[in-house]
């Protein structure tokens, strides 16, 4: 099973990886057909990735979480439907490291932007232009 190059969401909205995806897929067990008909996943959907790996669960869990990402990656509301069917599945658990994990991909953008002068943190450019 191999798995694409993933990037979920948005620099400014904060990103899921390949790598994110991974780490949540393995805390999904028996009831990961919920979490996929919850994020949209036809029961046919299922039903597929199923069998096509039927000797190993957390391969089913993987397929069907990759495919769902894959479908979604372009929209720009994907990660809130991830949350949101993560927390419909009755996993608040894993619809919090989400949520943990964007805010931290924003925290560190904010930072990058004020590293790099992008974003003027106060309007000292403006006071010196009046006072001057």
């Amino acid at each position: 099973f191999s798995l694409p190059p993933l990037n979920l969401g948005s620099a400014e909205t904060g990103y899921l990886t390949q790598s994110n995806l991974l780490g949540i897929a393995g805390r999904i067990g028996a009831e990961w057909r919920i979490i996929g008909l919850n994020l949209g996943l036809s029961y046919q959907q299922l039903e597929r990735i199923q069998y096509n790996n039927r000797e190993d669960l957390q391969t089913q869990i993987l397929d069907m979480l990759f495919s769902w990402a894959q479908q979604n990656e372009k929209k720009p509301d994907c990660i809130d439907k991830l949350i949101k069917a993560m927390e419909d599945s009755g996993r608040q658990d894993i619809a919090d490291e989400i949520t943990t994990i964007i805010e931290l991909g924003r925290q560190k953008y904010r930072e990058s932007i004020q590293r790099v002068g992008l974003h003027r943190e106060s309007s000292t450019e403006d006071s010196a232009i009046v006072t001057g």
